[in-house]
């Protein structure tokens, strides 16, 4: 992906009990030893998203954890 390009990481789960705006949902972006975490949201209709904007090219590694998740995901990608 090109630098400054939104990623944007899509997962389906049952809808949330509650406020649909305090969803448990965490993206941690790292590069370099450098970290980033990013807050997910629910987008409706069984959907959960998690954005995150690269800064710098390079290789990414990312691990999401939320509650709506039945294990935490894992993956990377090149800027």
């Amino acid at each position: 992906m090109k630098q400054y390009d939104m990623m944007e990481l899509t997962f389906q789960a049952p809808a949330p009990q509650g406020s649909q705006a305090a969803v448990d949902l965490t993206g941690a972006f790292e590069k370099d030893g450098k970290t980033v975490a990013v807050k997910g949201f629910y987008a409706g209709e069984g959907v959960y998203k998690v954005r995150f904007l690269p800064e710098e090219p390079g290789e990414y590694a990312y691990t999401v954890t939320g509650a709506c998740l039945a294990a935490p995901q894992t993956g990377r990608f090149q800027v």
